[in-house]
Formats: structure tokens, C-alpha cells, sequence
């Protein structure tokens, strides 16, 4: 994990998201983007997104162009264009302290962390899945940090909302 003066020293060496994501919120089932139900279609190989992801708050969303983000340390993390996000998985109880997922200022960071999440789940290996989960829950911490460097008592509850969440992970 990185610490203060590392995102500090990296905000001066392009540390940062590739561009603003572009998404397709997921209200009806019989109006989804051509685009966006192509690009789920190639990402998860099937035919039809779930039933469960159609509602009139849009609770659900298809990344339409691949988000990056260059950490402190110069690595690079991504969600891949056709990500089928539910915005960071917080409760409707909680968006009173975090902000509905998709109107906040953390939603690249929810969706980079959406797709690491994701691809840790294909992981056989129970241990490694669990080091895919908490590698991606401390890459949430640091990019939080790093779009809202002053807050952090609110960027530690995010952390640790996840942290939680991850029991139910498995």
C-alpha cells in the first residue's frame, strides 16, 4: 500500500485515470444500447444480460470505453470496456455517507476495482483469490486517496466497507 508522501510523489509523475468513464445505465432490458449489449456480449460471452440488472433507478451500468489508472508506483490497473458494474456494490442505506455510486467522485475507482474484483473471482486457487481481493481493495483505498487527498477518515470507510464486503465474497 502506498503511503502519503508515494501518492503525493506520483500526482507529479501522471498518476491518474486515463479519461471520464463512459457509461450505459441499464433501466430496460428493451433498450439497452446496440454498443453496449455487443461489448457485454464479447466481454462475458452470453447472449442476454441479467434479468436482475433492469430497474428504473439504474442500479446497473456497461462500461463503454476501457478505463486506466496509473498508481503511485507506476503500475496500471484497467476495466475493460463491457464491464458489467453495479457502481462499488454499496448498500442503498449507505449512500447517504458515500453518495449514490454513480453520481460520486469515485466511480472510476469503483469500476477499476469492479473488474479486478471480477477477474479474481475466475481464480481456482482460494488463497490467491483472496490476495486478488484484498491486492484490490487496497488499490480502492489508494485511488480514493488519490482523487479526494483531504478526506481521508472518509477514504478509511470506504476501505473498510470492503474489507467487509469481502467475507460475503468468499
Amino acid at each position: 500500500m502506498a503511503t502519503a508522501k508515494e501518492i503525493k510523489k506520483a500526482m507529479a509523475k501522471k498518476q491518474g485515470f486515463s479519461g471520464n468513464p463512459q457509461i450505459e445505465f441499464l433501466h430496460f432490458q428493451d433498450k439497452v444500447a446496440p454498443k453496449a449489449l455487443e461489448l457485454y456480449q464479447n466481454r462475458y460471452h452470453e447472449d442476454e444480460i441479467p434479468a436482475k440488472c433492469f430497474n428504473s433507478a439504474g442500479r446497473y451500468g456497461i462500461l463503454l470505453e476501457t478505463l486506466l489508472y496509473c498508481d503511485a508506483r507506476g503500475r496500471r490497473h484497467r476495466a475493460r470496456a463491457g464491464l458489467l458494474t453495479d457502481f462499488g456494490s454499496i448498500p442503498r442505506l449507505f449512500w447517504t455517507t458515500f453518495g449514490a455510486p454513480a453520481k460520486t467522485p469515485y466511480l472510476p475507482a469503483y469500476l477499476i476495482h469492479d473488474d479486478e474484483v471480477a477477474h479474481a473471482m475466475d481464480i481456482p486457487d482460494k488463497y490467491l483469490r483472496k490476495q486478488l481481493y484484498l491486492d484490490a481493495d487496497d488499490n480502492l483505498r489508494e485511488m480514493g486517496l488519490f482523487i479526494t487527498p483531504k478526506k481521508p477518515f472518509k477514504i478509511w470507510r470506504m476501505y473498510k466497507g470492503v474489507r467487509i464486503g469481502s467475507w460475503w465474497r468468499g
